[in-house]
This record gives C-alpha cells, sequence and structure tokens, in this order.
C-alpha cells in the first residue's frame, strides 16, 4: 500500500510539471506574438527620421583651398512608415551629396534644398523630406597651402602575460600631407591615428588604421590611411646588483651607505637580455623626513624596453663622517 501511494504521489509530481512546462511555454509563446504585433504597429505608423549626409566636392580648382561656412555634412529630416525608413537604410540611404563646383562659377552659394534630388535613394517612395539643413551653403576659394605634419599612435595596447614592445613601432607613412588657408593649417603641428583599443597581443601586429577626420572643414588630408607595425616579443625576468649613487652633501662631510649596491628585478625582451647591465640604471640615495636614520633609493635613470621595475631594499643604512 505504502509503495502505491508513493507511486501515486510521484505520478502527479510528474504530471503538475508537465503541465507547468505547457503552460510556460504557451505563455512565452504569448508574449512573442505581442511584440510582433507591437512592432508591426510602432513601423506601421508614419515617423520623422533624421539622418546626416556627407558633402563632396568635385572640380575644385587645383591651385585653390575651398573655404565652407558650415560644415561639410548636410542634414535631413524624413517623414515616412518605420518599414520604408529601415528599407532605405539596408539600400544605404546615406550616400554622398556630390557638388560639382562647375556649376556655381558665377555664384558663392549653394541652395542645398535644389541639390537633395542628386542623391536619388533618399526620393524613394512613400519617404518624404520635410527639412534640410543648412539650407544653403556659403563657400569661397583661397590659395591653397600645403603643409607635411608627422603622424602620431596614440593607442594604448595591453600585451598577453611577458609579452611586449621588441622595437619601436613603426608606421607607414610616418607622416602626412594637408592641405587647406594658411591661417587653418598654420598651427597644426602633428595628426593623430583614431584610437583603437589592442589587447591580449603576443605576436607581431600589421594594422591597417585611419587617420582622425579633421575638426576644421576646411583642412584636407593627402590620405587618411596608415600601416601600423608593432614587433612583439616574450619577456623575461632579469635580476642584477647596481651600484648606489649619493647625492651630493656637504663639502666638509663624507658618507658611507650599507649595502652598497641594490638589487632590481624587471621584465626584459629576450633581445635585450644580455644587453641591459648595471650601467644602463642610476640609483641614488636621498634622505627624507620620513626616514631620518636611513637613506631612501630612488630610481634615476632606467632603460626603455623594460616592464615591472622593483627595487630591493628601498632603505639603506648610512654614516656620517667629517672629513
Amino acid at each position: 500500500m505504502k509503495k502505491l501511494i508513493i507511486a501515486f504521489i510521484q505520478y502527479y509530481k510528474e504530471v503538475s510539471r508537465r503541465r507547468i512546462r505547457r503552460r510556460f511555454g504557451l505563455f512565452l509563446f504569448c508574449i512573442a506574438v505581442a511584440f510582433i504585433f507591437w512592432i508591426l504597429t510602432v513601423l506601421g505608423k508614419n515617423r520623422h527620421f533624421d539622418i546626416q549626409v556627407p558633402i563632396v566636392f568635385i572640380n575644385v580648382p587645383f591651385d585653390q583651398a575651398l573655404l565652407v561656412d558650415n560644415s561639410r555634412h548636410v542634414s535631413f529630416t524624413i517623414e515616412g512608415s518605420g518599414w520604408f525608413f529601415l528599407k532605405s537604410k539596408i539600400q544605404n540611404l546615406s550616400d554622398t551629396l556630390i557638388i560639382d563646383l562647375n556649376e556655381y562659377e558665377n555664384t558663392r552659394e549653394i541652395d542645398l534644398i535644389k541639390k537633395i534630388n542628386s542623391i536619388d535613394k533618399i526620393t524613394l517612395d512613400k519617404l518624404v523630406i520635410i527639412d534640410v539643413s543648412p539650407a544653403k551653403l556659403k563657400f569661397k576659394f583661397e590659395k591653397k597651402n600645403t603643409k607635411k605634419v608627422p603622424i602620431i599612435f596614440n593607442s594604448k595596447i595591453r600585451y598577453s602575460k611577458q609579452f611586449g614592445l621588441k622595437n619601436n613601432i613603426r608606421m607607414s607613412p610616418d607622416s602626412v600631407v594637408i592641405s587647406g588657408p594658411k591661417e587653418d593649417i598654420q598651427s597644426i603641428q602633428n595628426w593623430e591615428v583614431n584610437p583603437v583599443n589592442i589587447v591580449d597581443i603576443a605576436d607581431d601586429q600589421n594594422l591597417s588604421l585611419s587617420l582622425k577626420s579633421a575638426e576644421n572643414s576646411n583642412v584636407l588630408l593627402a590620405n587618411n590611411k596608415v600601416s601600423v607595425y608593432i614587433p612583439v616579443e616574450k619577456y623575461t625576468t632579469k635580476r642584477i646588483l647596481v651600484p648606489i649613487h649619493i647625492k651630493a652633501m656637504a663639502p666638509f662631510e663624507k658618507i658611507t651607505i650599507f649595502p652598497q649596491k641594490v638589487e632590481l628585478t624587471f621584465l626584459v625582451g629576450i633581445s635585450k637580455y644580455k644587453s641591459i647591465n648595471e650601467n644602463a640604471f642610476r640609483i641614488i640615495a636621498v634622505q627624507e623626513k620620513k626616514s631620518r636614520n636611513k637613506l631612501k633609493l630612488k630610481i634615476d635613470h632606467a632603460p626603455s624596453g623594460i616592464q615591472n621595475l622593483a627595487i630591493a631594499p628601498h632603505l639603506v643604512d648610512y654614516l656620517i663622517y667629517n672629513k
């Protein structure tokens, strides 16, 4: 009898679990159907969408710099249903607005509202452009000036454990020619690469990166790409003893320290392991108020290309004698 009751209870629990699973599955199905209908309703309504289109000027006189009063972008406010807007985005709605300056030989003002038909895809069925900003674009020409500036790579690099930079990072090209009005380019001393996240690298990296866009739309770059080579090698631990130098004391005093050498521990690339010795470092002993009976050791100079430099001990004993 007892076994029969236990079997009945187990059967009841199993049937209950199955019912709960069926009900939960039906609940999720209803939520999914409701969400789909909500999406259909929202996308079916007419809405306003804002997009920004870059302006490309062609037939600029070779020896002239083009000065544009406003940004080299035009913003459109478009009215249409969500479905048609999504379809347009898939079809690359945000194309470029091409302006041929040969068409404006007798004027220095461009009516952008009249140019919207240059972007063919914007005139898609059931999409209406209701606003253009700026509506007009003023421009002028000045003497073109050029200048070559070095390219700067400022991205942060994180290496895998016990790996690091082998030699200097190389870029090709290492400089870029910029052009524009003299007053706009004369203060520019270098040009930065767009920052990227470079993490957990354990081998050489060859990257093709883009240069930062000009903040001033009147300044143009001869090229906007750079190849970056990052040489990487394995690092290993090295320990060396380095003599301690004493910071200048009073001329009538002589000082003796104990110990006279300090141990340095650091990580160094395998290619530089043998070349880095005690002569590459300078450790000095200085007196501080917090440790009157001892001298504190400080690293005055250390070579580049090492990591996790540690010094031991940090304090040394000393004796002062009168000469």
